[in-house]
């Protein structure tokens, strides 16, 4: 089974030693394959960075750590996709390119989509229970 995080999953799942996001990344790095990014992975480095705060040799661990356990995964710079959030089309399109089985996002709009070809798009809490 394929998976692809959106970046503010990642973040509560690293930021916390319990609770549902860090469960579900706990059980998908263990049990499926992650494709992420590098988009995904330089938002999660700036989120944590800017927003949050974060020691920067703690974010490259973190990010480090992504990208040696999750597919890191080419996307196309062009998308056809059209989106309300123009941040969240590279995410969108990797995706669409990853054809993975489920998307996990906790962001309503994105979540509003369902399905994009094949992949489904589930909460955290959904993903807890199908993960």
């Amino acid at each position: 089974m394929t998976v692809v995080f959106d970046t503010n999953v990642l973040i509560s799942g690293f930021l916390t030693t319990t609770g549902l996001p860090q469960h579900i990344l706990t059980r998908a790095f263990k049990r499926h394959r992650v494709i992420l990014s590098e988009y995904v992975i330089r938002e999660f480095e700036e989120k944590l960075d800017r927003k949050l705060k974060i020691p920067r040799p703690l974010i490259r661990e973190a990010a480090d750590f992504l990208r040696k356990r999750a597919v890191v995964m080419d996307v196309p710079k062009e998308s056809k996709i059209e989106f309300s959030d123009q941040k969240d089309v590279p995410v969108l399109s990797l995706v669409e390119t990853s054809k993975a089985n489920y998307f996990i996002t906790g962001d309503q709009k994105l979540l509003a989509i369902k399905k994009l070809g094949a992949t489904l798009f589930l909460s955290p809490r959904e993903a807890m229970e199908i993960l």
